[in-house]
């Protein structure tokens, strides 16, 4: 009998695995493959962890990587009618967009089927659902269910990123494949050591012998190891990639940036402390934020892992964001407006 994982059982999160990181995808997906690769390796040596911190990759690439999903997990043998193709489709973009569908028992009986004939056990049943008779609300559950398990809606892509592979997916479940070219082969590497990482970090559990000051550096040491980060004698855990150069901003500047937070395990966002060009002056910024983008320049990229004392220490925390624990902020710095020479 299968043990239940997380509500599936483990033949199925088998078959995620084997579907969604199938094949070639797989030797390129994986984190073993990633670290020994020489090309690949070059190719990313920088990226220590899931936060993205490089440039964005061209639209194309992320509708190669939809379609090779489709393709490699075996998802065009379906022969799924229009209907269904976009229904999954859209199950998948349920997930982006932060309505995620439950596994129904149509989604749940044929994700079964597949994992039995995968590991080359008996056919289905007489009356199981095969993949021509799937109703549109399994295949929309199926789509949710694989985007969930295979944390695609923790990547922090736009939604253009996001559309983009989902055309990919929809062209190669309609016989219109892509061709995964360097630039997609580039961030399918990329994506793999995000998406370990992603289920590495979910793991952060500090021991509960620890009291406060030692759960906290607990943490950031974990933060540091992962994410491959440096520490300044404040105590703040960084990584900058460098942009086109300039001024480095100043304690009384104005700058402009996009930023995205998440919570100490690297996955739970943060909206309320994430965002998209804002424009502040630099005393209004977080202690450690303040002194992390005096590291950057106009375009660059860094990640920083924030320890309480230089977030919000004893003041009011925002709601929803836990007291007394590390923030991860992936941030752009986007434009520097320097301050008036006082008169």
């Amino acid at each position: 009998m299968a043990l239940p994982v997380n509500g599936v059982t483990r033949p199925l999160a088998w078959l995620l695995a084997a579907l969604a990181l199938a094949a070639p995808v797989a030797a390129q997906m994986s984190s073993d493959s990633w670290s020994t690769d020489p090309a690949l390796v070059q190719e990313n040596v920088w990226h220590a962890g899931h936060v993205k911190a490089g440039p964005d990759f061209p639209l194309p690439a992320y509708g190669a990587i939809g379609s090779s999903l489709a393709q490699t997990g075996h998802f065009t043998e379906l022969k799924w009618a229009g209907p269904q193709i976009g229904a999954f489709v859209d199950g998948m973009r349920a997930v982006f967009q932060g309505g995620p569908l439950p596994l129904d028992d149509g989604a749940r009986q044929f994700l079964e089927d597949m994992s039995r004939r995968a590991a080359g056990q008996a056919a289905p049943e007489a009356g199981q659902p095969t993949s021509a008779g799937l109703p549109l609300p399994s295949c929309a559950a199926l789509g949710s269910f694989i985007a969930m398990a295979a944390h695609f809606a923790e990547l922090g892509w736009n939604p253009a990123q996001s559309g983009a592979f989902l055309d990919g997916a929809r062209g190669a479940l309609e016989g219109r494949p892509v061709a995964l070219d360097p630039q997609a082969r580039r961030l399918l590497a990329d994506l793999g050591r995000e998406i370990a990482d992603i289920g590495e970090l979910r793991k952060l559990e500090a021991p509960g012998s620890l009291d406060e000051e030692g759960r906290i550096q607990w943490y950031m040491g974990r933060i540091r190891l992962r994410l491959g980060l440096q520490l300044s004698s404040s105590g703040l855990a960084y990584r900058v990639e460098t942009g086109r150069g300039g001024t480095r901003p100043r304690p009384d500047d104005t700058i402009v940036f996009t930023c995205t937070a998440t919570a100490a395990d690297g996955v739970t966002r943060l909206p309320q402390m994430s965002g998209t060009r804002i424009r502040m002056t630099m005393a209004g910024l977080l202690p450690g934020l303040m002194e992390g983008i005096q590291m950057m320049t106009i375009d660059g990229n860094a990640v920083f892992a924030i320890p309480p004392q230089l977030s919000f220490g004893n003041n009011p925390w925002p709601e929803g964001v836990q007291k007394g624990m590390p923030v991860i902020m992936n941030v752009t710095l986007i434009d520097v407006v320097a301050a008036k020479p006082s008169p």
